[in-house]
């Protein structure tokens, strides 16, 4: 998807130079077959294998603050979960949201990860845009960033990873990331 919008990009950029505006908007329209209430694109199924790092998060002590007259909210969150196979506990996670829309959240998150028999532990920090359904449960994705890993985590260290949240009303929330290889 990256390489056609590039491309796209890149066509627009020579269309504009050698051709009128309707022209331009007639080609973007078909390309992205654009109506007034739908954008389709093509799109590619990605296979990615099964993730390698999954944590069960809990929130709490959620605050909402003011600043600059523009609402935002504090909140922590501790849990536990693997990465590729060792178990683990997050300590003192705290993240900052703000809300983008009606059902769009934006949050910037940090906290560190424990080893279970404290051989261990990394820091990570990720940033996040989620969506809350009619119901009540949110889905979520972004990137997270490992670093200062020691001990039996020490693989992490400045690793990169892709995440998919799901969170359930009922408060059921696991977390699901993949290595970014962008080598």
């Amino acid at each position: 998807m990256a390489v056609m919008n590039t491309v796209l990009v890149n066509s627009l950029v020579v269309m504009m130079v050698f051709f009128p505006m309707g022209i331009i908007m007639n080609t973007l329209n078909n390309a992205l077959a654009i109506s007034d209430n739908e954008i389709t694109t093509t799109s590619n199924t990605v296979t990615v294998g099964n993730p390698f790092f999954i944590v069960h998060p809990k929130e709490f002590g959620q605050k909402n603050i003011t600043v600059n007259g523009i609402p935002y909210f504090n909140f922590s969150f501790s849990g536990n979960g693997t990465v590729k196979g060792i178990g683990f506990i997050v300590s003192n996670g705290t993240g900052f949201g703000s809300q983008l829309s009606t059902n769009i959240l934006k949050l910037n998150g940090h906290g560190t990860i424990i080893s279970s028999e404290n051989k261990g532990k990394s820091e990570l920090a990720f940033q996040e845009i989620s969506k809350t359904d009619m119901k009540g449960n949110g889905k979520g994705t972004g990137p997270i960033l490992f670093q200062n890993s020691t001990g039996n985590l020490s693989f992490l260290n400045d690793k990169v990873a892709m995440f998919k949240e799901t969170e359930l009303k009922n408060g059921t929330d696991i977390v699901n990331a993949w290595e970014w290889d962008y080598k």
